[in-house]
């Protein structure tokens, strides 16, 4: 049930099997892959905020 939860938090939907295969892999990808997209997002958000601000304060 851990895992279920740490994946919805990374914002997949997953079957049964693929879950079964990502922890016999080992492999933690999937648990940061979400955060990792927010995180550019946030990036992305910010830049263009910037960029904004640098047209008003022109004006």
């Amino acid at each position: 049930i851990l895992n279920y939860y740490a994946i919805f938090l990374a914002g997949r939907s997953v079957t049964d099997g693929e879950v079964e295969e990502m922890l016999e892999s080992g492999n933690p990808a999937v648990f940061t892959q979400g955060i990792m997209v927010e995180t550019a997002q946030a990036k992305q958000s910010l830049a263009d905020i910037e960029a904004r601000h640098g047209d008003i304060i022109k004006l």
